[in-house]
């Protein structure tokens, strides 16, 4: 039961944020996060919006990927440390940038913070 229901938490999740209202790509969210990334290095004049679309992103699908055990990122690990990993992520992986902004987050968070596997 738990292998069936996790994936279709993730796909309910992921489905909803692709509603009409918000259809947001890595183009999108690549410029919001460098806004988040420019606050946290000292810049103030960053649009405040885009920072908190990137963070509320981040910290919705982390939360969500650490629940369902595919993302473990280490005890301590800040908002903004995980806002860095996103971004990185996004930087280093152009060529995936039309892709949805959820599927982002999860392939970044997933491959820098893997859960270990269970017997």
């Amino acid at each position: 039961m738990r292998k069936i229901f996790r994936p279709l938490l993730l796909v309910a999740f992921l489905g909803a944020s692709w509603g009409a209202w918000a259809v947001g790509t890595g183009n999108e969210l690549i410029s919001r996060c460098g806004a988040s990334v420019a606050y946290m290095d000292g810049r103030r004049d960053v649009d405040v919006y885009d920072m908190a679309y990137c963070q509320g992103m981040v910290s919705g699908v982390g939360d969500l990927l650490s629940a369902v055990g595919w993302a473990c990122a280490p005890g301590g690990v800040n908002l903004g440390q995980v806002t860095r990993v996103v971004y990185k992520y996004l930087q280093e992986h152009p060529t995936e940038l039309q892709e949805r902004d959820t599927v982002l987050v999860s392939r970044a968070l997933e491959r820098a913070w893997p859960c270990p596997k269970k017997p």
